[in-house]
């Protein structure tokens, strides 16, 4: 059976997340220049981005229980390590 990339994920304060991959490998990544983005701009709100879950290949932030923001997981891995990923 194929694991799946991302096991947790934490909202920290100032939009800051941190991620736990399936490797046991841990990441903090910044967001807070992302929120005022079109697309990022719902985890302005405090409750969207506590809400942050993932089902392994996505994160994704929830507003009253419907997913307002999406990023992948190769996203992130973009953020961290650059385009040669």
């Amino acid at each position: 059976m194929k694991r799946l990339p991302i096991s947790a994920v934490w909202p920290l304060q100032d939009g800051v997340l941190q991620i736990i991959f399936e490797t046991g490998s841990t990441v903090v990544v910044n967001l807070q220049p992302k929120f005022q983005t079109a697309r990022f701009f719902p985890l302005q709100e405090e409750r969207v981005w506590k809400n942050a879950k993932t089902d392994g290949n996505f994160i994704r932030w929830y507003r009253d229980g419907v997913p307002v923001v999406e990023i992948a997981c190769d996203e992130i891995m973009r953020m961290i390590v650059g385009s040669y990923y």
